[in-house]
């Protein structure tokens, strides 16, 4: 994947030269003074999470819903596989109809496919067991869909993943693949209405990180495009995402920022009708 200019974008899924283009960007990076969005909000449920023994410290990430109930996500150790430490992906809600007002559903599962490490090298880069980056939440405050993004090395590859419910009795739909690639990697999630973004750090950038961004024009259903955010040349971490109507704005930290200037970056993008 390479960006040829502001103007052009990859073609992917079968799109052709004289079709419209989904999306583009609106201009190029600029620095900003600030993360795109506010902390975590892991925070907020510290003092009565869901209940697993076998969760992973730090990968707890929870989002409050526009009627003020809240739904979680988090990586949960399973039993190892010939010693090789692996993990799953749970979600849960707030259960409302009980006290403590803190309460929980039984957990979902949206993932359950971890393969571990791949190779030797893999305590070193952060790939298997609890190492590994948090998942990313948010839940839609049009139609309600919880959206999830993480990465994972899952028995077709390693890679960035997306899955979405679309109502709270339901099960989590099945995981899409928004990237393949050759390690794990950040990623986060938002949306509006049928536009979802999904920014990650590129699994494939082998030197220097670079953060892309997958946009889907129906709810999650289908990535229709998938565009480089961040200068190949530059480092890139963090990524950060919003959706307002059809702009996605796409943020993350630049390590390699002078001392006195900004350490964040964005780029804005228009989604087509």
């Amino acid at each position: 994947m390479a960006l040829i200019s502001a103007a052009l974008v990859l073609l992917v899924g079968g799109l052709v030269a004289c079709e419209p283009v989904p999306v583009h960007w609106a201009g190029d990076e600029a620095e900003a003074a600030a993360p795109v969005l506010p902390a975590s909000e892991d925070a907020t449920v510290r003092d009565a999470p869901p209940l697993d023994s076998l969760r992973c410290e730090g990968s707890l990430r929870s989002v409050m819903t526009t009627r003020g109930r809240r739904v979680a996500t988090w990586w949960s150790r399973k039993d190892a596989v010939s010693g090789v430490p692996q993990v799953r992906l749970l979600a849960a809600w707030q259960d409302t109809t009980v006290r403590p007002a803190l309460a929980w559903e039984a957990p979902l599962a949206i993932d359950t496919l971890d393969q571990g490490p791949a190779d030797a090298q893999a305590v070193e880069r952060g790939d298997f067991g609890c190492a590994r980056p948090a998942p990313s939440i948010a839940v839609d405050s049009v139609n309600g869909f919880v959206h999830v993004t993480y990465a994972l090395r899952g028995p077709e590859g390693t890679g960035i993943f997306y899955a979405h419910q679309m109502d709270p009795r339901a099960a989590f739909e099945l995981p899409v693949a928004i990237l393949y690639g050759e390690r794990l990697g950040a990623s986060a999630v938002a949306s509006d209405g049928d536009v979802v973004a999904v920014a990650y750090e590129d699994p494939n950038g082998r030197t220097t990180a670079t953060v892309g961004v997958a946009v889907s024009k129906t709810a999650g259903h289908l990535f229709e495009q998938r565009l480089a955010a961040s200068i190949p040349a530059k480092s890139a971490v963090d990524p950060e995402v919003a959706v307002r109507g059809r702009s996605v704005t796409v943020g993350w930290r630049d390590p390699s920022a002078a001392s006195g200037r900004p350490a964040y970056r964005v780029r804005r993008a228009q989604v087509e009708p």
